[in-house]
């Protein structure tokens, strides 16, 4: 056996520095304590058993009632999870407190569904159990799984002098690949505790299974079996002669559990409204910021200080833009926060794979859309998305994005639903058609729909159900499983700017795009905006809009009476209450489990970990490949009611359309040839009245879905409405 490293001190100084740094994090109530100190906490305060009858009763209630997918889970995996919780019910006391919780956990995780989860009372609710470094995996060609990150201070290295330590090491560090976990082989270990994770498909449980490996939120999963964690990994060491070999070691890392980090307690929020979200994902970027990247809550000079030509976000924990041009963005890294030390990698160096070196790419990652959304009239848009179309125009006027954007949703957990699809017109010369929800076809929603007939509905029932009172829902004694479908984002609020970024559009995924995201995503690939990749086979698989026990279904109850109450004890859930389809093409296909599945593959490489190097030359030479248009008013005159327009569009725009109110008011086809941007002149009789849009098209060219368009019909490439706002207030 070789080498192995008590990490013990080690890790305990990794926590003495976070508690000194507790009021500068701004996090007064920050507590970590060693997971045995934490049990030992726990099992004073054990739950009575009224408690866990309680919550047995309740969770019966929510599946059957509120639950969207129950038919489905239960013809898909073969599981009843209600008839399991009436069967506890009856052999309570046979259950200690730590494996009562882990009853529920199994039933509920049993259904592969990240929106629908046992939340577990004080003082696990908000805990976070914890190792002192963070694990993901490559293709090479085998998985292999690697340290992407270690904590500030973590330094188990047992040589003393600071000459010996240059000369033998522990390989300990970022890019060290981790060959067993407790004894178990690490693809092994990750595969069992995947299958302790709710996902609907394999690539999400086992990415969620990497990203849990040391990071576990007590608040949705029972605490770590073991005290200390044995990791097998291959250390680099240089011998006396200066050698370098590779040895096997293992590292003794014990467990610690935090509190007071800020985290999601999976209460609702005052500005929440129809979200859809994976928690646990919420939670681990908000640790992550407080134990790996703490040094960003303490910075703002990198924001106050980048060069001239950058974009300084207002939202920087929600989304971070970079272009190729840009070389005060130099730093740019695969993750939160551009970093600094071995593996930064360059925009120009990115570009070293490309044939064009002087091509202009964009790059927008979304990090989450769970940005507060509040719009106070049909003209606004919502916090984020007004970011966004910044951003998008900033990248216009500067050119900085000429040849194609990447947009990049990897990991993005989700948030509200209208955030998410509201977003896509900006991309799109075509008006977006919203995804498609529909709700249980339970005693209680047919209640609830009924309910709607009264003089006076409950404005919860009103605002939560009145899209669904159409008639066509379908009766429980129909049989039909759930409602038909409705949109939650009206088509005309989905619509409202038009588009802002013209050029080609790449958009990448991965199995932890979830929620609202991945309705992004699905609505990305149905209007044909632009090639998907993913470096998984999938996304998700979590198209549900999510409720809480706690705030939604009580509400519910008030009007229906489904027997729902508080739980005493603190303990929650969280259920999917609706589940989404797809529209165009995929017309009524669910996301859940199944989730968007990429249109181009790109698994990750080892030149990827921790950069996406590779993943960013793959998207920039797929973007080399996609022709781009690009269509605007230069000028514009009225005089009377002769409107005389000059537009500027790309060589390859073979049609101009007017249209007023979406009716086409005037066509121009005789375009002159050029081999730069082209000037075009027309006028028409305009009264001054109505919506004005230009739209341009070109021929066989444009991408859906990935693929060519071969049957050498016009196709819609391109639109504007920036005109004839203008023109109206003129």
């Amino acid at each position: 056996m070789g080498m192995i490293i008590d990490a013990s001190e080690a890790t305990q100084q990794v926590v003495s520095e976070l508690l000194a740094k507790n009021i500068a994090l701004n996090l007064p109530g920050l507590a970590i304590v060693p997971l045995p100190k934490f049990l030992e906490t726990a099992k004073k305060k054990p739950l009575s058993a009224r408690d866990r009858v309680e919550i047995c009763d309740q969770a019966v209630i929510i599946l059957e009632q509120c639950y969207a997918h129950l038919a489905f889970k239960r013809a898909r995996y073969a599981v009843d999870p209600v008839q399991r919780l009436r069967l506890l019910r009856e052999r309570l006391d046979h259950k200690d407190e730590i494996s009562f919780h882990s009853e529920i956990v199994n039933i509920f995780t049993d259904l592969r569904d990240v929106q629908t989860m046992y939340v577990l009372p004080p003082p696990f609710n908000a805990a976070i159990a914890f190792l002192p470094f963070l694990v993901d995996y490559y293709f090479d060609p085998g998985i292999k799984f690697v340290v992407t990150e270690i904590m500030e201070h973590f330094n188990p290295d047992p040589i003393d002098s600071q000459e010996a330590r240059m000369m033998h090491l522990t390989g300990f560090q970022v890019g060290t690949e981790i060959l067993a976990f407790n004894g178990i082989p690490i693809q092994s270990a990750v595969d069992l505790l995947a299958q302790q994770i709710p996902g609907g498909n394999a690539a999400t449980r086992r990415i969620l299974g990497t990203k849990r490996l040391t990071v576990r939120s007590l608040s949705t999963t029972i605490p770590p079996a073991e005290y200390v964690a044995f990791i097998d990994y291959m250390a680099n060491v240089f011998d006396g002669d200066g050698t370098l070999r590779q040895e096997r070691r293992t590292i003794a890392v014990p467990w610690h559990v935090g509190k007071g980090m800020g985290i999601s307690d999976l209460q609702t929020r005052s500005d929440e409204t129809s979200i859809s979200i994976c928690a646990p994902l919420v939670d681990l970027a908000r640790v992550k910021s407080v134990l790996w990247r703490n040094h960003e809550l303490l910075e703002t000079a990198r924001l106050a200080n980048v060069e001239k030509g950058s974009f300084v976000t207002t939202l920087p924990h929600l989304i971070e833009v970079h272009h190729s041009q840009d070389t005060a963005m130099a730093n740019f890294v695969d993750d939160d926060t551009a970093g600094e030390g071995p593996g930064v990698v360059t925009w120009q160096s990115l570009l070293s794979g490309i044939d064009q070196t002087d091509r202009r790419f964009g790059y927008v990652r979304i990090k989450s859309f769970d940005a507060k959304f509040h719009v106070q009239s049909e003209f606004q848009a919502s916090v984020l998305k007004n970011e966004f179309i910044g951003i998008l125009n900033w990248l216009n006027d500067n050119g900085f994005a000429s040849d194609g954007l990447i947009l990049d949703i990897r990991s993005n957990p989700g948030g509200p639903i209208v955030e998410a699809e509201s977003m896509l017109e900006l991309l799109t010369p075509e008006r977006v058609t919203p995804a498609l929800f529909h709700y249980p076809n339970s005693d209680a929603v047919q209640c609830a729909l009924n309910s709607l007939t009264q003089v006076q509905p409950a404005p919860f029932i009103t605002r939560e159900f009145e899209n669904w009172n159409d008639g066509k829902t379908h009766g429980v004694g129909s049989g039909a499983p759930i409602t038909s479908g409705q949109r939650i984002t009206p088509v005309d609020y989905a619509n409202r700017f038009g588009q802002i970024y013209q050029g080609p559009v790449i958009l990448l995924v991965d199995a932890a795009t979830c929620g609202a995201a991945e309705l992004f995503a699905a609505g990305f690939q149905d209007h044909g905006i632009g090639p998907i990749i993913g470096v998984d086979e999938n996304t998700g698989g979590t198209g549900g809009k999510r409720w809480k026990h706690a705030d939604e279904v009580r509400q519910l109850d008030q009007v229906i009476g489904l027997g729902i109450k508080p739980l005493e004890c603190g303990a929650s859930f969280t259920t999917a209450i609706s589940r989404s389809s797809r529209v165009r093409d995929k017309l009524m296909q669910p996301i859940e489990d199944f989730g968007v599945e990429p249109d181009l593959r790109h698994e990750l490489r080892s030149s990827d970990i921790p950069n996406s190097r590779a993943l960013i030359q793959f998207a920039m030479k797929t973007l080399s490949n996609i022709p781009s248009y690009s269509l605007s008013v230069e000028s514009y005159e009225l005089t009377g009611e002769q409107l005389k327009v000059i537009a500027l569009t790309s060589p390859n725009i073979e049609r101009l359309t007017c249209l007023l109110d979406k009716v086409p008011e005037f066509v121009k086809t005789d375009l002159e040839p050029a081999n730069g941007t082209r000037r075009t002149e027309f006028s028409f009789i305009w009264k001054g009245k109505g919506r004005l849009e230009l739209q341009g098209f070109a021929k066989g060219a444009l991408l859906r879905n990935g693929k060519k368009n071969e049957n050498g019909t016009l196709e819609l490439v391109a639109s504007t409405l920036r005109f004839p706002k203008k023109a109206e207030s003129a």
